[in-house]
């Protein structure tokens, strides 16, 4: 049973690594770091309060570790307009249970956090207030461009008893119950789960190419695991917004019928083919990036061509629009999941129906749950089946007795789980990685798919040296 001191360690822990690697941003303070034992101050109320109700509403919120006197080091001269900001409190707050209760209810963390310290007793207060937090929530679930939020750490209550604590982007760790996490399951990127996906996305890479010249598809702007980032961001999308419902709901892809009654028939192909197009949008703007700078490198006192700006206005547009389109389709597609049964969709990401029952008759015993990506007996644990939900249990009966298939089951306190038969076992991956976290728990980048989306320090250095 772990508990909010081995929290603190393991945060602690990396922090210090972080450290020693020269690896913290500029965004936030390089100040010492607190010992593991401060660290459980706050981590101990977060967690307390989470177990609390007001008016009836659990209590939710982001803490923002920020010195007062050094909420960053590196400042940008001119701050762009939807940049956060940090609002003063006029009298600072002891951090409690009772305190933090009431004030959560004025910071809804989608759209602000509360800026905390501690003073030379390891005691925290709550001294302000930071907006703009739509910014960086919209960049994890993957919506858009953000900024890094302030301080040295922030900490989240998810639930009850259920908090994380980031850096940046980055997941420290999480204690879940009575469960300590470190390390997220990135099924979409490594194992089997990565594997099914890329066999069914490679169709619609295919048609991708044929959208473009061959010397386009062939040039440096374009990699594979760019596009199929763009399916895989889709997928996690749907997930978070099943998730945030807090109803519970499952996703069935498969190209099969068999033993599945759908209530409601549909067939809803906007996604599948909103991303094929909005892939080749992007491998023009990076075409047309690439030879915007070579101009300016080779040329810089001459003016930029104007077909060259003109282009990029059209697909700026065009991906623009294409962003808005499956940004709708998201919330299409995860509000039918608000009724019973799964939602049905195809291996290229079309809806062909939801309140879809699940009539397998084998039951599945055993089940092994995996904690990584790959299958190895140290991350692996084989538990009854019967140790989960309804919806679980035929998830796993289906795609037990039918191979092909891989489901997503999103339980009512939020826990994302993957579904797929692996040999002859079913496999069960909890702690699902969907946010888009851009470095992992040591600060090292993470693929190079994503790197190509602009980090916010990137873009807000790019934005200043533009306007100076």
């Amino acid at each position: 049973m772990s508990t909010t001191a081995e929290l603190a360690v393991a945060v602690h822990k990396h922090l210090i690594k972080l450290k020693a690697g020269a690896r913290f941003p500029r965004s936030s303070p390089k100040s010492a770091i607190p010992d593991a034992s401060v660290l459980r101050n706050v981590f101990d109320v977060v967690y307390h309060a989470s177990l609390k109700t007001e008016e009836g509403k659990s209590v939710i919120a982001r803490l923002c570790v920020v010195d007062p006197n050094n909420p960053e080091d590196y400042p940008p001269p001119r701050p762009r307009p939807d940049r956060w900001a940090i609002v003063p409190l006029a009298s600072r707050f002891p951090l409690n249970v009772a305190t933090l209760v009431k004030i959560a209810q004025a910071a809804d963390p989608w759209s602000s956090s509360l800026a905390v310290y501690y003073d030379a007793g390891g005691s925290f207060f709550i001294w302000g207030l930071i907006d703009q937090a739509v910014r960086w929530n919209r960049m994890l679930v993957r919506e858009g461009l953000g900024y890094d939020l302030p301080g040295l750490i922030n900490v989240v209550a998810n639930g009850i008893a259920d908090i994380s604590v980031y850096r940046e982007l980055g997941f420290l760790a999480r204690l879940q119950q009575d469960t300590l996490i470190e390390q997220q399951n990135d099924v979409f990127w490594d194992g089997p789960v990565a594997e099914r996906l890329q066999t069914w996305i490679e169709p619609s890479l295919e048609s991708v190419r044929q959208k473009v010249t061959p010397e386009l598809w062939d040039s440096d702007v374009e990699t594979p695991s760019r596009s199929y980032d763009l399916w895989i961001g889709f997928l996690c999308r749907i997930l978070l917004s099943i998730q945030r419902y807090r109803h519970g709901g499952a996703l069935l892809l498969t190209d099969l019928n068999e033993e599945l009654f759908p209530r409601y028939k549909i067939s809803y192909d906007r996604a599948s083919r909103h991303l094929e197009e909005l892939a080749a949008i992007k491998i023009r703007e990076r075409k047309n990036w690439t030879d915007l700078r070579r101009i300016i490198r080779e040329r810089p006192n001459d003016a930029i061509p104007y077909s060259a700006y003109r282009n990029e206005f059209i697909l700026n547009l065009a991906d623009d629009d294409l962003e808005e389109s499956l940004t709708g389709a998201v919330r299409f597609i995860a509000s039918l999941s608000r009724i019973d049964g799964l939602v049905l969709m195809r291996s290229n990401l079309k809806v062909n129906g939801f309140g879809v029952e699940i009539r397998t008759d084998e039951e599945v015993e055993k089940v092994c749950v995996s904690s990584a990506p790959n299958l190895a007996p140290a991350s692996s644990t084989i538990i009854e089946a019967n140790h989960f939900g309804t919806r679980h249990r035929s998830m796993m009966r289906y795609c037990y007795g039918h191979p092909d298939s891989l489901g997503f089951v999103v339980s009512q306190d939020g826990d994302i789980r993957a579904s797929m038969r692996v040999g002859e076992e079913i496999v069960l991956w909890d702690n699902l990685k969907v946010h888009l976290l851009w470095r992992d728990d040591l600060g090292e980048a993470v693929e190079v798919s994503k790197a190509d989306e602009m980090g916010s320090s990137e873009a807000e250095k790019i934005q200043n040296e533009a306007t100076q």
